[in-house]
């Protein structure tokens, strides 16, 4: 059972995916914001992988990403987003690439996409 980091400022997906990962056997940790993220990670010892939704309201999964590998150089990250802030989808995913990222899902995604990037980032 892996221990997974969701961080998204919407409560509905939260929800969705700490379903679907809960399903799937793993230990879904879900947080709104980068604060309490990394208050998670530091209580929770050891994350497996964390999935950061790219705009969390005014915060940055980019910058959370940044500061949870701090803690944590390899931690698998997957990205998520449904658009937002003023850049288009491209540059947004390519921000990600430039943070490493493992796997990079546009909102809304199915269980299977997010499960398979999940798998493939361990």
């Amino acid at each position: 059972m892996a221990k997974i980091l969701i961080v998204d400022d919407e409560p509905n997906m939260r929800e969705m995916m700490e379903v679907m990962l809960k399903q799937a056997g793993h230990h879904p940790i879900s947080c709104a914001n980068a604060t309490e993220a990394l208050t998670c990670q530091s209580e929770e010892g050891v994350i497996d992988a964390a999935i950061l939704d790219i705009w969390l309201g005014s915060e940055s999964g980019l910058d959370l990403c940044d500061a949870l590998r701090g803690n944590a150089p390899d931690l698998p990250v997957i990205f998520v987003s449904g658009g937002g802030g003023a850049m288009s989808m491209e540059i947004t995913t390519a921000l990600a690439d430039l943070k490493g990222r493992n796997h990079f899902l546009y909102k809304p995604f199915k269980k299977e996409d997010l499960l398979e990037a999940l798998d493939a980032s361990f």
